[in-house]
């Protein structure tokens, strides 16, 4: 299982990052992915103080290569965190939307707070919605009740609910 923790911010919450995950489950790369979402203000978590340490780090230092880059995030914390450079993206917006047909508009996921991943019992990959951390197994108003097919009937069908 793949827990993503996301702050709030529309880069994070989107039908891309929605159907990559669902793409993760149907291609069995995980059983299943909850994705949660922030709270306004509660974005206090443990690795904001990696990150702090690794601002302070860099403020320190003229950095002129990638390797010095490298090396500076690696010592700017205590266990030394590990680096690894990535060799190539993938243009992921561009292939679901052309490729896999993502032609689905979603309508109410700034409304919910937590999403899970994950296969029904005929096996189609679902998504389901819910208003925030604390609602479970009720339908909250907000949230999507309908059935959304997100690849138009090419690869998945997505469900989001209100339920957990």
């Amino acid at each position: 299982m793949l827990y993503l923790q996301l702050d709030n911010a529309a880069d994070n919450k989107n039908r891309y990052l929605l159907a990559f995950c669902a793409l993760l489950v149907h291609t069995n790369v995980f059983r299943k992915v909850k994705i949660s979402f922030l709270m306004v203000g509660h974005t206090h978590e443990d690795v904001e103080q990696v990150f702090s340490r690794i601002s302070v780090a860099l403020g320190r230092k003229h950095i002129l290569s990638r390797a010095s880059l490298e090396n500076t995030i690696t010592t700017s914390y205590t266990p030394n965190i590990e680096v690894r450079r990535l060799q190539q993206t993938g243009k992921w917006n561009h292939w679901l939307t052309n490729t896999m047909q993502l032609t689905t508009k979603f309508r109410g996921i700034k409304n919910c707070r937590a999403f899970k991943c994950e296969r029904n019992s005929a096996g189609n990959v679902m998504i389901w919605g819910r208003a925030n951390m604390a609602t479970r197994k009720i339908e909250h108003p907000n949230c999507w009740g309908n059935p959304i097919d997100l690849f138009t009937g090419h690869l998945i069908a997505v469900t989001v609910t209100g339920n957990e």
